[in-house]
């Protein structure tokens, strides 16, 4: 029961939490967090390193999720661009499948208005190259745990 592990763990002064789905296999399991307690509240998006999963099928349970979720869905991510592991980060195609699912979902998120939670890893051109493309200036963004260069945040604070 959920609300005896809050209880337990975070004591009366708990405010509240977000959870994260970022793949298929997250993604009931937060809904089902978020719906059962007044407190809990979700971000849905595919993670960069889930691209690969991405099609039709997981964008409709991304819109069906978004619709059940309701005034529980707070932000839209992580998702973005993830060129960082060893072996799949400089592969062309796992780039370009990076970037094509990033933008995809851009043009998900945004007519939702929802914030906007970014993960980028050694991305940063591509990163704010398909940010500009698609996001209003001044729109909500989080860049989820910066690890991004000096230059790349003076950007993202310049834009939104």
């Amino acid at each position: 029961e959920l609300r005896v592990a809050i209880d337990e763990y975070f004591g009366p002064g708990f405010e509240g939490c977000i959870t994260q789905g970022c793949d298929k296999e997250s993604f009931e399991v937060s809904k089902q967090l978020a719906l059962s307690h007044p407190l809990v509240h979700v971000a849905i998006g595919c993670h960069p390193k889930s691209a690969w999963s991405y099609d039709s099928d997981l964008e409709e349970k991304l819109v069906s999720m978004m619709k059940a979720c309701g005034k529980k869905l707070v932000a839209f991510g992580e998702f973005g661009l993830d060129f960082s592991h060893p072996y799949f980060g400089p592969d062309a195609c796992n780039r370009r499948q990076q970037r094509e699912v990033f933008a995809r979902q851009l043009k998900l998120a945004i007519p939702s208005g929802l914030p906007l939670v970014i993960h980028s890893r050694e991305a940063e051109r591509d990163t704010l190259r398909i940010m500009r493309r698609w996001i209003p200036r001044d729109y909500k963004v989080h860049v989820h745990s910066f690890r991004g260069s000096l230059s790349f945040m003076e950007a993202l604070l310049e834009e939104w």
